[in-house]
């Protein structure tokens, strides 16, 4: 099995409980539904978190596959000058987390952290999803999202690839009202940069927002993320984790 993401301030929550093809006319937008379109892709992130207690890199691979609504990521953290991995699988609305960061705090014999984010609520706590769950599948989600008119930067080489460098913003109205996570986490984000290649694939994309840290409105996280993508159409597949080794965070309070 392929796994995912990193972040340490989970044990802090289980402590305390080119021009588009489609026609559109965006250039962004088109992109990023032709990239969707290969199915899958490979994604390399870097980034930093800063939020009210204290402030983490992150750095890592990823797989997505567009038709399953599945993927993974595999990410290394650094977390006060300590080093720790977090591997995340993403299957649906359902994400699992697994960290040696939960050792002394999830019980004996189980591994994994599950969080259904079609159910979590502010009760669930910290935002899990804005802060270390953004796959490739979401960004190009937000891509798609843009709003007219993009920007032009000018050709750029990345990774050996001559691209296009584009900038563009998020249109509010895009956003549908049965976004529960756009709902609770509340992200505010700078305009967009965002790197096509010829084929029209997207090949990078650089985020800058604020986010809700918890799922209330009281702290916010600043999230700078660099996510590189190649391997258009590579094998991604995600195997769930056996439900003995997972504690469900968003299950009714005193279910098994």
């Amino acid at each position: 099995m392929r796994r995912l993401l990193p972040l340490a301030l989970l044990a802090l929550v289980l402590a305390a409980c080119g021009g588009g093809s489609s026609g559109s006319g965006n250039p962004v937008a088109d992109a990023a539904a032709e990239t969707a379109k290969q199915v899958t892709e490979l994604s390399h992130t870097t980034g930093k978190v800063t939020y009210p207690e204290q402030t983490f890199t992150l750095a890592g691979e990823g797989g997505w596959n567009h038709q399953s609504k599945e993927g993974w990521q595999h990410l290394t953290l650094d977390v006060q000058s300590a080093k720790r991995v977090l591997d995340e699988a993403f299957i649906g609305d359902v994400m699992w987390l697994k960290s040696d960061l939960f050792t002394n705090v999830l019980p004996s014999g189980k591994e994994w952290l599950k969080v259904d984010t079609a159910k979590a609520g502010k009760k669930l706590g910290f935002n899990f999803k804005g802060l270390m769950g953004q796959t490739s599948g979401d960004v190009l989600q937000q891509l798609e999202r843009t709003a007219m008119p993009v920007k032009t930067i000018g050709k750029e080489t990345v990774d050996g690839v001559e691209t296009t460098h584009y900038r563009a913003t998020l249109d509010p109205k895009k956003i549908p009202k049965t976004d529960r996570i756009q709902k609770f986490t509340a992200p505010a984000y700078k305009p967009i940069d965002v790197w096509v290649d010829g084929d029209n694939h997207v090949r990078q994309v650089k985020l800058d927002y604020t986010t809700n840290a918890y799922l209330n409105p009281s702290q916010r996280a600043h999230v700078l993320l660099t996510m590189k993508l190649a391997e258009f159409g590579a094998t991604v597949d995600v195997e769930r984790p056996a439900a003995s080794t997972v504690v469900d965070a968003t299950a009714p309070a005193g279910s098994s």
